[in-house]
């Protein structure tokens, strides 16, 4: 039994099936594609290439397949790099460029940063740009710069709450269950 996708080619050239991203070549950017995947494997059908998934289904979270020869000028191509994208997200506060350049060095490949780039811009347009750049300058003074964790701190409206607060020690409880850091000597 096979399942069919319809899925869209993104600007990092990697499309998303079942929580994998997958790269396929570079020219095929914007395009749309039929996937054909099952349990073993995933295959990509256009009218110029198809790739297949190596494995069945990978670890949770987002994971990579990228191939260098679908990357190999897509940059020069397209003209998407990683400093266009800091730039971009400079454009909502010094705060989110920070965050974006963060983002693209904390992959060993900058093009698996720029969906979460990407996102964060998108952020701006949803919540404004003030708040956008106050939860990037809280997620880089907590040294948690991720998407999902400035997306959650907006929709929660955590932005809003003065890191002071936060960072207040919280009393000791006592109670018969807590050891306390001398048991564990």
């Amino acid at each position: 039994m096979a399942e069919w996708k319809k899925v869209g080619v993104n600007v990092d050239y990697h499309v998303e099936v079942d929580g994998h991203y997958y790269s396929v070549p570079y020219t095929l950017i914007r395009q749309e594609l039929m996937a054909r995947y099952t349990r073993a494997g995933v295959e990509f059908v256009s009218q110029v290439a198809a790739r297949s998934r190596p494995c069945p289904k990978l670890p949770e979270g987002p994971a990579y397949d990228a191939s260098g020869a679908h990357a190999a000028r897509a940059q020069e191509v397209l003209d998407w790099t990683p400093e266009r994208l800091v730039s971009w997200a400079g454009t909502i506060g010094p705060n989110c460029g920070e965050a974006a350049r963060h983002l693209l060095a904390s992959r060993s490949i900058p093009q698996h940063a720029f969906r979460p780039c990407l996102g964060l811009i998108r952020l701006g347009k949803r919540y404004g740009n003030e708040r956008v750049d106050q939860a990037c300058s809280r997620a880089l003074r907590l040294n948690i710069v991720a998407y999902r964790y400035i997306e959650s701190m907006l929709k929660k409206g955590r932005d809003r709450i003065p890191l002071a607060l936060e960072e207040a020690p919280r009393p000791v409880v006592a109670h018969d269950n807590v050891r306390g850091s001398i048991y564990y000597q």
